[in-house]
């Protein structure tokens, strides 16, 4: 990359400037360049000049169109105190290794041929708002010190920003790219806002560097879309349409939000680290790809957006976002299952959607309900090894109650009466029989212990019915 400082050039003469403006409507030249280095004052002027006459040339008949778009206006090296352009310039433009020393307004203008701002450097604010580029737009290593807007301008043929400097915050906001765009191994100092944007072919930012959130709200993509190997601070897609494939591969990101957004083809998220995600509201019938070593399908070093915050949040806000987190792991447990992901991510992403929503419910009673009933005692249904530890539990505590009720003479035997040798042994072996509900007549419960057998007998019933339908699903699978 070029460093560019404010010049020290002696000024284009007013023959110079007539000479410019007679070559590049000069049939004879196709090649237009200052003589040597120079600061030009009036780009602007100069251009407007230079489109007038080419306006008169075309009129008299001497300039064809197709000689027109043969010439080129090669400003290599120069440096432009001013620039204030926004008219038509039909000829192509060249302003590599340029440097423009104060603001640079180009709103309005439309540039018919190919323009390079090859290592160009922009020493102030930049605007290239509702700027119509009708063939290639080439900015390749050029460098941003200040703002820069592409607001509204149309990139009709390629936009190259390969290896560009950001310096500041920058907006393309309502661009439309029809052709590619290629922000591969630029780097961004500030944030870039990409707000409803089209992106009609393929949009590169391999390599990028991000310091800051770099927003894709309401765009759409028609073709592919690659982050590959990116660096990047927070990435928002909301409202988004992805019409072909994602590729975040090897990428380092921070936040990588796709709320609402609609997947048509793979959001493909492998092999990149995530510090959270957010995937609210997706829809489409569309895959998300993930890596399970890394993200929080497998309790690793990523995790759903907001899951960190609930500690330290009001109360009166933790339901919301208890009921979006429900909202994001429902989605994953669709898109694992509809990618045939290992039976264990989908099953983490059943439980966690269900601990969410018990825990969005808003009376502690119904949470209480839900955490015996559904949680503790079922694992949700999808822990095979908390159901069998829970009857395990349920087994040994009702043997402790029976091996004390016993002795009180509430357990008796096939002839009605107390159990004379009433040990550990025998509670166990009754506890066990009332948990399966097997009831071999041998013993059975009196008074008010009947009660409690009945109580061991329903959770047995739950808990044994239970281990079966999670036992045979996994073995099915």
């Amino acid at each position: 990359m070029t460093e560019h400082v404010p010049p020290s050039l002696p000024e284009i003469t007013s023959e110079e400037f007539e000479q410019l403006v007679q070559d590049a409507v000069d049939p004879q030249v196709v090649q237009v360049k200052p003589p040597g280095p120079r600061l030009i004052s009036d780009l602007g002027g100069l251009l407007t000049r230079i489109q007038e006459r080419i306006k008169q040339e075309r009129v008299a008949g001497t300039l064809t169109r197709e000689h027109c778009q043969a010439k080129m206006l090669d400003f290599t090296g120069c440096h432009f105190a001013a620039v204030n352009y926004s008219e038509t310039i039909s000829l192509a433009v060249k302003f590599n290794t340029a440097c423009f020393c104060n603001e640079v307004n180009f709103t309005k203008a439309t540039f018919l041929g190919p323009v390079d701002f090859i290592d160009a450097g922009f020493l102030a604010s930049t605007k290239f708002v509702e700027t119509h580029f009708g063939a290639d737009a080439i900015f390749i290593s050029a460098k941003f010190s200040a703002e820069v807007s592409f607001f509204e301008a149309r990139f009709s043929g390629r936009a190259y920003f390969f290896e560009v400097t950001f310096g500041i915050d920058v907006s393309f906001m309502s661009v439309d790219f029809d052709g590619e765009a290629v922000f591969s191994d630029s780097s961004f100092s500030g944030r870039a806002d990409f707000y409803s944007c089209k992106f009609a072919n393929a949009t590169l930012f391999r390599r990028a560097s991000l310091a800051k959130e770099i927003s894709f709200r309401s765009s759409r993509f028609s073709d592919v879309l690659d982050f590959h190997t990116a660096h990047c601070a927070d990435v928002s897609f909301y409202q988004c349409q992805f019409i072909e494939a994602v590729y975040f591969g090897s990428a380092s990101c921070g936040i990588l939000r796709i709320d609402a957004c609609r997947l048509e083809k793979v959001f493909d998220c492998r092999d990149s680290t995530l510090k959270a995600l957010s995937v609210e509201g997706v829809s489409g019938s569309g895959e998300l790809h993930l890596d399970t070593a890394q993200l929080i399908v497998t309790r690793g070093r990523g995790r759903l957006l907001g899951e960190s915050d609930l500690a330290r949040m009001p109360r009166a806000d933790r339901r919301e976002v208890l009921t979006r987190l429900a909202r994001q792991y429902q989605y994953l447990q669709d898109n694992f299952g509809r990618i045939t992901a290992p039976d264990e991510i989908e099953d983490f992403c059943a439980y966690m959607h269900l601990e969410y929503k018990r825990r969005a419910k808003p009376h502690w009673f119904l949470r209480a309900f839900d955490w015996f009933f559904y949680k503790w005692l079922t694992g949700y249904g999808v822990r095979l090894r908390q159901v069998f530890a829970n009857g395990a539990i349920i087994i040994a505590l009702f043997t402790l109650i029976w091996w004390w009720a016993g002795t009180y003479g509430c357990v008796l035997d096939s002839n009605n009466q107390p159990v004379a040798d009433w040990g550990f042994g025998r509670a166990l072996y009754f506890s066990l029989i009332t948990f399966t509900t097997i009831g071999y007549g041998d013993l059975h419960p009196e008074h008010w212990a009947r009660y409690l057998a009945g109580i061991e007998g329903l959770l047995g019933v739950i808990s044994v019915s239970l281990f079966v339908v999670l036992y045979s699903r996994k073995v099915i699978r």
